[in-house]
């Protein structure tokens, strides 16, 4: 389902377009770190690739919030991680300066509507940053993707 605020996939529509693609090199029960509310969530194998692959660290204190919100900054920092890039929390000002920084100097933000870094997210958001991130890592994706989405229409102009 889709609100106004932040995108809240149901297990089936989640796992339809978001599968594994890269070989998880850590046997089945590893996970780098420890967390408390995880362990019979759904979405545990893709959190533990995750967590395994430095593309996510959780909220602190032994916790993922597997069911939480996530906010532009907290998406951009996820981004950031894919691309390898070796970014530190802000020391001065809030956490995510330098990675809304290096999103908007590498154009990932670029045509995001209401941008900014602390709100929630959006669907259409993510799609607008993850075509950016495409486009800035000159990554390959599969032919007609987009088409699997059935209310693109529905997207505003850029």
């Amino acid at each position: 389902d889709c609100v106004d605020t932040y995108f809240d996939a149901t297990l089936d529509f989640f796992s339809y377009g978001h599968l594994q693609t890269v070989a998880d090199e850590y046997p089945q029960d590893y996970i780098k770190l420890v967390f408390v509310d995880i362990r019979d969530h759904w979405g545990y194998p893709n959190i533990r690739f995750a967590v395994n692959n430095d593309i996510m660290h959780g909220m602190g204190d032994a916790y993922f919030r597997p069911d939480g919100t996530t906010t532009q900054a907290m998406f951009m920092t996820m981004l950031a991680n894919c691309a390898g890039e070796k970014i530190k929390n802000a020391e001065d000002g809030p956490w995510y300066t330098t990675y809304a920084s290096w999103a908007e100097n590498t154009g990932i933000t670029a045509g995001v509507g209401n941008y900014s870094p602390p709100a929630l997210i959006t669907r259409e958001q993510m799609a607008v940053m993850l075509y950016h991130f495409i486009v800035n890592q000159q990554a390959l994706v599969r032919d007609h993707a987009v088409e699997e989405f059935t209310d693109i229409g529905q997207a505003a102009d850029p």
